[in-house]
Order: C-alpha cells, then structure tokens, then sequence
C-alpha cells in the first residue's frame, strides 16, 4: 500500500516506522540552478507495511517524523546525494545503514551501478523509469510520480538481502560495515573545497604555480556559490577559472585584455579574482599542491597506480574506484618508492575514515608498486601476475 502522508496519519507513519526492524529510504529533489539541492519528496518503505510518501514542502511533516526515522536502520541506494539532504531536513542520520549501491561495489567490479541495472542482476527484476526527469516540484503529485517514487524503495529489500549474501559468501561483511559507516560519517560533514580544483577538467596539465592559481580560485568560487546558493559554475565557468590559472593576470588591465574575460565579471569578481591570484603568487614553492601532474614523473606513476587498481578490482570482484578513489590514487603516486606501509597510510588518509579500503586492495597494490607483481596482458586483460 502507497499512502502519501498527510498531517492527520503522520503520527500512523511514524509509529510504524518506528516498530519496523529496517527502512527503505529513498528522496526526489532538484539540483539544477542551486548549489544546494532542493528536496521535494521522500520515500520510506515499511517492508511487509505501507510505502509512506512524506511532502518537504508541507510544514512540520518531515519534522514530526524525524525521531522515528532517526531511530531505524536504512535502506537507500547511493548515498552520497541522499544523505546530506536527509541529514538537513531529519536533523541527522540513521545509526545504521546499508547501501545497495556501496554494497554492490564490494561484491562485483562495475561500480557505480544505477538501481534498475542491479535489480534486474541481482534479483530479476525490472524497475519503470517514465518519470526519471519529471518535475518534482509541481502539486499535487500525479499517479504516475507516485509510483515511479514508490518502486525505487520496494525493491530495496530484496536487493539488500541478495547483496547481503553475497557478501558474506565472500567473506566480506566487516568490510562492508566499514564501507557503511565511513558513508554515514560523510553523509553528515560538509564538503571540503580544498580538493575543488582536481575536480576541473585540465587541471592536471598545469604547472604546480598555475595549480596554486587555479586552488586559491576555484575554494573562492566554492564559497561564494555556497553563500549564493548557485552552481559554482554558473558564477564563473571551468574554461575562465582555467585560464587564469594559466595566464595569472595581476591587474584589472590584464583582465579587460582578455577578449573571452566578460566584463560583467570584472565589475562583479575582479577585484576578488586577482586577490586570489596575487595570493597564490605569494606562496613559496613548497606551498603549491602536490598532484601527479600529467605531464611529470608522479603523473605517469598515476597512470600505473590506476591500471594496476583496475586489475586487482577485476581479479577480486570490487570497483577498484571505489576500493581506490582518486585521493588514494594520487598519494601512492607522489611517491617515488611506495612500500607496503605507505599504502595502508594512503588507504586511512583523509577522507577516508577507515582501513577497510587496505583490507580490500592494499596487498594487490602494494605487491604492483614494489614489484612483486607485474601488470601484464593475458587474453587481452590487463592482469596482476
């Protein structure tokens, strides 16, 4: 049964979701033209009970039920989006959590994978997607939302309990309660902007000088879209940013001498955009990043790291980019001569919560970047032999 929540059976819902052994949890919201994203609806699945459909935007729903929410374990499929919007509007998480799409990842080697794509592997199952791009924002809901919102949730147990299976048959359980927990930690911190700038396309064929620029640029840009509540890159585009970096000009003069600098933005950011690039001007040189560029010696060592991740993700049946995420990646690779302690440190740093990830791929990396194992081709597979 569908119901969606009104102010007279909220006190049903929470009740019921309160006395529930786990939750599916699911949400709806719009990302576009905001920096942070805007929830319009969301879904919790009693599994055996009633699939509750809880409106943002009626007054004090959400708030009524978030102690009851609060309190059971949840359901979700890819959390990264789901729980800082959840965190908002509940005034905090789950204690506990299971992530189909974190757990697929420790049990299969495409990573990550949409819903729909593990449903119909893992438990035969397809999922309708006619209402992928409605508007949410629109009332009253119409059948066809209500639907689309409730199937992404029913399915979430059955799925849950396949992967939980598969998990244990591997032997990986403690790995996933790791994995799960470290979710639930970010889903509660705000974002760092420090790492805002690897995340632009081009930045790592910069100069660590430009790479300075365009770092003090883009935690600004981060800034002032958070305070603007806009896209970061709606203030200023990725190819401005990038020129800059690359330019550096120090006065308004040279701004204005770019023909592809608007004007607009001078007048608004110029004075703020050249203090970011006399500021970035100032640090000594052991004050640039340290980034495996693309053109230097850790650049090509990031090439090896990835490809031997790879491997080892196809061999064990993990997502290697989930085992090995580009902060891991990039540590390992600024090292010259990695041992096997350096790579548990890379695997615990920042943000990384926990050692789960040395569990998962630390020897297999560790034996690739000391030698003891070599990546070769085998029937046209990249493997670690």
């Amino acid at each position: 049964m569908i119901r969606v929540v009104t102010k007279q059976d909220v006190d049903a819902a929470s009740k019921e979701i309160e006395s529930a052994p786990r939750v599916a949890i699911d949400t709806e919201f719009h990302a576009e033209r905001r920096y942070y994203p805007k929830l319009y609806l969301v879904q919790v699945h009693v599994p055996d009970g009633t699939t509750w459909l809880f409106d943002p935007l009626v007054p004090g729903l959400l708030e009524h039920a978030a102690p009851a929410l609060r309190a059971v374990p949840w359901l979700v499929h890819g959390s990264a989006y789901d729980l800082p919007l959840l965190h908002g509007a509940l005034g905090g998480l789950t204690g506990s959590l299971f992530d189909t799409q974190l757990a697929a990842g420790l049990v299969e080697a495409a990573w990550p994978s949409r819903l729909g794509v593990l449903c119909e592997r893992w438990i035969d199952t397809r999922i309708p997607k006619a209402a992928t791009l409605t508007d949410w924002s629109r009332r009253p809901l119409h059948d066809a939302q209500i639907r689309y919102a409730a199937d992404d949730v029913l399915v979430l147990p059955a799925l849950a309990d396949a992967l939980t299976r598969a998990l244990d048959e591997r032997g990986r359980g403690a790995l996933s309660d790791a994995a799960h927990a470290e979710a639930l930690a970010h889903g509660a911190a705000q974002p760092p902007v420090d790492r805002a700038w690897t995340e632009i396309p081009g930045a790592a064929n910069l100069t660590p000088a430009g790479a300075a620029v365009l770092q003090e640029l883009a935690e600004w840009r981060e800034r002032v879209a958070r305070d603007a509540d806009q896209p970061a890159t709606a203030l200023i585009s990725n190819g401005i940013l990038l020129d800059l970096a690359r330019n550096t000009p120090t006065t308004a003069n040279d701004l204005r001498a770019n023909r592809r600098f608007p004007k607009k933005l001078i007048d608004s950011w110029g004075p703020d955009l050249l203090e970011c690039i006399h500021a970035a001007r100032r640090r000594p040189e052991w004050g640039h990043p340290r980034f495996p560029f693309t053109h230097s010696a850790a650049g090509r060592r990031l090439a090896f790291v990835e490809c031997a991740a790879a491997a080892a993700g196809a061999a064990g049946q993990f997502g290697w980019k989930l085992a090995a995420p580009p902060h891991v990646r990039e540590a390992l690779a600024l090292l010259e001569a990695p041992t096997r302690a350096d790579v548990t440190a890379a695997c615990a740093t920042p943000p990384c919560a926990t050692g789960w990830r040395d569990d998962l791929i630390g020897d297999e990396l560790a034996a690739a970047l000391t030698g003891a194992r070599h990546l070769t081709l085998v029937d046209g597979e990249v493997r670690l032999t």
